[in-house]
């Protein structure tokens, strides 16, 4: 589910900052880990935009700036397994 996107008019790019939602992992109750990813298009062509990038991430996004080519990302996680990784992405 898309949550916040972004417009980079120099480069014809958008950025979407999605949630993707898993199923349980097991039956038991056991939560799937939350995860998250930007997708990348590249709009140059507006009547036939193309996916240039996806950019997978653990950890649910919580809020998002972009200062320049750069994109900030804070993300959440909450509850038992994997943690997620300190990342940057230039953009």
């Amino acid at each position: 589910y898309p949550t916040e996107m972004y417009y980079q008019e120099e480069k014809a790019r958008l950025i979407v900052i999605e949630r993707v939602w898993r199923q349980s992992a097991s039956r038991a109750g056991a939560e799937a880990p939350k995860l998250g990813r930007l997708v990348i298009y590249d709009v140059s062509q507006a009547r036939d935009p193309k996916i240039d990038q996806v950019i997978d991430f653990v950890g649910s996004p919580v809020d998002s700036r972009m200062v320049g080519n750069v994109l900030y990302l804070a993300t959440g996680h909450y509850g038992g397994g994997e943690k997620p990784a300190a990342a940057g992405y230039l953009l």
